[in-house]
């Protein structure tokens, strides 16, 4: 973004930044989507025809299962739940993490980045607010 649309020489402004947590989620929605998909499929016992006991499919047969019924689309079927989730948890983490940054640099009356990168000790606060952002943001959207 500051190479194309904001200048060079001033720090992003958080707004920015959040829309850079936000677009990096959407794309690790693409990612996750087909390993979700089958790692919640393996979760749902089949039964046996067999037996007729219940057995959890392994992942190889999902995998052509969806394959053959949908096609390599199928993969991404529940895309814009994952999609959701990802692009505003990334963005409430990241933009959490990058305004706890900025308020403690404020805080402290540090006006030099580098400065405060070198304060290893105050990290652990950055990061716990920033977990704490994601569980109350959009974690519910994925327990549901």
């Amino acid at each position: 973004m500051q190479a194309t649309l904001l200048p060079k020489t001033e720090p992003l402004p958080l707004p920015a930044l959040i829309a850079c947590g936000a677009a990096s989620g959407a794309f690790t929605s693409l990612l996750l989507t087909p390993i979700e998909l089958v790692k919640c499929k393996m979760q749902v016992p089949t039964i046996n025809a067999h037996t007729g006991l219940p057995q959890l499919p392994r992942a190889s047969t999902i995998i052509s299962s969806v394959y053959r019924l949908h096609g390599p689309l199928g993969f991404w079927h529940g895309q814009l739940g994952t999609l959701i989730r990802e692009t505003g948890g990334s963005a409430a983490w990241f933009g959490s993490y990058e305004a706890v940054k900025s308020f403690s640099r404020r805080w402290r009356h540090i006006h030099n980045p580098e400065e405060s990168e070198a304060r290893v000790g105050r990290k652990r606060e950055d990061e716990l607010v920033k977990g704490m952002r994601l569980l109350i943001s959009l974690l519910s959207v994925h327990i549901i």
